[in-house]
């Protein structure tokens, strides 16, 4: 008999890439796999896939009571069910699925995407703060399989709580053949338009930049009509594109005709500071140069394979001067691609889930 997978994640799943992943992963090991999340008003239609989905629709979308009644339907939900083993994506899901698996005898893994508690969202709200760290070390403790997504994060649990942190990271499947396109001067970004992200940044740099250089800034957010406001504030709306959430699969289909990938997180506290984005494995398997800001995590990745640029602090009058300086370049911009598409062969998920199937 087929062991049953259940993996709640509170994100929307047509734009979760690491959901995906590890799910096709899973179900090409033989397990039956079901992938939980949540439905907003504006979420996509679901593209069809090889394993199981289903998503909760919410009555509330944001705030401290989408997270209780996505928890309450999550927790009734996995009860309603026989898992044998419930994968808690992120905080936001984990007291539920501990409870569910309790109740029916599951194994539980935790999959932690991100410094939950550390997250930016969270430094103006202090009690919620305190509420999600106080969850955090009731259950940490508790659990036996932990997975996370980069060194940094898996060293700093390690040391709070003594456990064996698994790192699966989160890069994308192996492009066997990355098409070659007539591209113009568009400098991508992907990703959740959300604080600390490095977007206005960007929107600025474009002031100073010439009329030829084109802004892709793709992805959904809390930020997405403020940051349209601002290209509006500059007189540089007319040199973005805001595409707002685009299904993974399609993703790649605009990168391609992109020139560079930015990836410029600002270290506005701790889970910012060690992120590792999904984006710039992204750019890299499609063989794009790369400009990141000096973060120790993507510092290692760019220092290792000479793919890019790393800002020394996050300013538009940096970025732009990058910018410029690899669009001038023609030699240099081929260079950087050149790196990227030899470290595209090891940053690909098909080395990646070897690690995961360890942990199943």
């Amino acid at each position: 008999m087929q062991k049953r997978v259940i993996l709640p994640v509170i994100n929307d799943l047509s734009t979760d890439q690491r959901m995906h992943k590890i799910c096709t992963a899973l179900h090409d090991m033989g397990y039956d796999v079901l992938l939980l999340g949540a439905k907003r008003k504006k979420s996509l239609d679901l593209i069809p896939r090889a394993y199981k989905t289903a998503r909760f629709p919410l009555w509330i979308e944001k705030g401290k009571f989408f997270y209780l009644e996505f928890s309450i339907r999550l927790f009734i939900y996995l009860l309603s069910k026989r898992p044998h083993i419930i994968t808690a994506n992120d905080l936001d899901t984990l007291l539920p699925s501990y409870l569910a698996s309790k109740i029916k005898g599951a194994e539980l893994i935790y999959d932690s995407h991100e410094y939950f508690t550390e997250m930016p969202e969270l430094d103006q709200r202090l009690l919620t703060k305190k509420s999600w760290l106080a969850l955090e070390k009731y259950l940490f403790p508790k659990l036996k399989k932990v997975m996370t997504v980069n060194e940094s994060i898996a060293r700093i649990y390690a040391d709070l709580y003594h456990k064996d942190i698994k790192v699966v990271r989160n890069v994308p499947f192996r492009i066997l053949e990355v098409p070659k396109v007539a591209k113009q001067n568009i400098i991508i970004y992907q990703g959740n338009i959300n604080k600390s992200r490095g977007i206005e940044v960007m929107i600025e740099a474009l002031t100073l930049l010439g009329d030829d250089v084109i802004f892709w800034c793709v992805g959904p957010g809390d930020l997405l009509e403020e940051m349209k406001d601002y290209a509006k504030s500059l007189n540089v709306a007319h040199k973005v594109k805001f595409w707002g959430p685009v299904p993974f699969q399609n993703l790649k289909e605009l990168t391609f005709q992109a020139k560079i990938g930015i990836s410029i997180e600002q270290p506005i506290g701790l889970n910012s500071t060690l992120c590792l984005p999904n984006k710039l494995m992204d750019y890299i398997q499609c063989h794009l140069p790369v400009i990141v800001t000096d973060l120790p995590e993507m510092r290692k990745i760019v220092d290792k394979y000479q793919n890019g640029i790393i800002l020394e602090r996050c300013s538009a009058d940096l970025l732009a001067a990058s910018i410029q300086k690899m669009l001038a370049d023609e030699a240099l911009l081929n260079q950087y691609a050149e790196r990227s598409a030899a470290a595209a062969y090891e940053l690909c998920w098909e080395n990646e889930q070897k690690i995961l199937a360890q942990l199943y």
